[in-house]
């Protein structure tokens, strides 16, 4: 019951929120300490636009050409966060508030550039691109996504630009399609970051930040990954954005 009251309050969560304008897991490893630099910012009373340009001025200044939201992930009431640590190769950002007092940073951004063709190959697969396998689900703005069961898993792929997005659920095939339709919204309008090849992955199922955004653009990749699916969109949407 505990679960899915928590899984339903993300559906609502997804259906009322908009995202940058029209809003106010596997843990990645830190990079190598080697010709790094951390520092965390002062918290910023809530978070007005005005004062997230501040923000990112100062993660700028230590890690020019970071990717930084454009909007908080979280709501415009609380007060930002974040952790800023390795270099302009590949350097993790940390985001919180101050209100919240959990042990795990809920949402993470990561950027890592990989020196060798062995080590490229490998962060590609990382990247977990879905084929699209399965009975095919009709959902809105012409998507057809694929659903795929394991027992009392459903999981539907489909895919939207660059991207391969998967919605895994424990909750029943409906409770999936559901989900997916609103996660197909919200990304119809909203902007992604630029990528070759990216995948979306929204995971009710496991605890922790199991849902992730990750892409390649360039030589880099990147991967956000959070505790709450609509904070780890809107951290994608928010970096994707334009200023």
């Amino acid at each position: 019951m505990r679960r899915k009251s928590l899984l339903a309050a993300c559906v609502l969560l997804l259906l009322a929120a908009g995202c940058g304008k029209q809003a106010s897991a596997a843990t990645p490893k830190p990079p190598a300490a080697e010709s790094s630099q951390a520092a965390k910012s002062k918290p910023i009373p809530g978070t007005s636009p005005t004062q997230l340009k501040t923000l990112a001025r100062q993660t700028e200044k230590k890690l020019p050409g970071v990717k930084f939201p454009h909007f908080t992930p979280f709501s415009d009431e609380e007060t930002l966060q974040v952790k800023a640590s390795g270099n302009v190769s590949d350097y993790l950002l940390s985001f919180t508030t101050t209100e919240q007092k959990a042990a795990l940073a809920p949402l993470i951004l990561q950027k890592h550039t990989p020196t060798s063709t062995a080590a490229a190959d490998q962060a590609d697969a990382a990247l977990a691109y879905q084929p699209l396998v399965g009975t095919a689900v009709e959902l809105a703005n012409d998507i057809t996504a694929y659903l795929q069961q394991q027992a009392d898993l459903s999981k539907l792929t489909w895919h939207q630009g660059n991207y391969a997005v998967t919605v895994k659920t424990a909750d029943g095939v409906d409770y999936a399609k559901v989900l997916a339709q609103n996660i197909d919204h919200f990304i119809h309008n909203n902007t992604l970051p630029s990528a070759q090849r990216g995948a979306i992955l929204i995971d009710t199922t496991a605890a922790g930040r199991s849902n992730t955004v990750k892409w390649r653009e360039l030589s880099a990749y990147y991967t956000i990954s959070g505790v709450n699916p609509m904070q780890t969109l809107r951290l994608a949407f928010g970096v994707g954005e334009k200023a």
